[in-house]
């Protein structure tokens, strides 16, 4: 019998599955497999085949993702080096809210 599996990585992130390949009473050997990103992949179980493993993998950052973090950062340490007042944390609040939706679009 063989069961038809389906790894979707459409969603965003590349997939790692990991197979043990063998039948019984012979060596077996670990295969790694990666579903990248906005593909689909089937994987065929039979005797002597096994999935021990499914995990998503972190999705690289972009080199523009990496620069707008850098950027926020150092501005952001910038402004915590002139002090502290409640006009600086909504300054420091509103930077880290920038980053975030500049690198979700880039990321997206």
């Amino acid at each position: 019998m063989t069961t038809k599996v389906t790894v979707d990585a459409r969603a965003g992130w590349p997939v790692e599955v990991k197979t043990i390949v063998g039948e019984p009473n012979q060596d077996k050997a670990e295969q790694t497999h990666i579903v990248e990103l906005n593909t689909v992949r089937d994987f065929y179980i039979h005797s002597g085949m096994s999935i021990i493993g499914i995990r998503e993998l972190d999705r690289p950052a972009a080199p523009a993702a990496q620069k707008l973090k850098d950027d926020g950062l150092a501005f952001h340490d910038y402004l915590t080096s002139l002090g502290n007042s409640r006009e600086l944390s909504i300054a420091k609040m509103k930077i880290e809210e920038a980053v975030m939706w500049a690198v979700k679009h880039i990321t997206a």
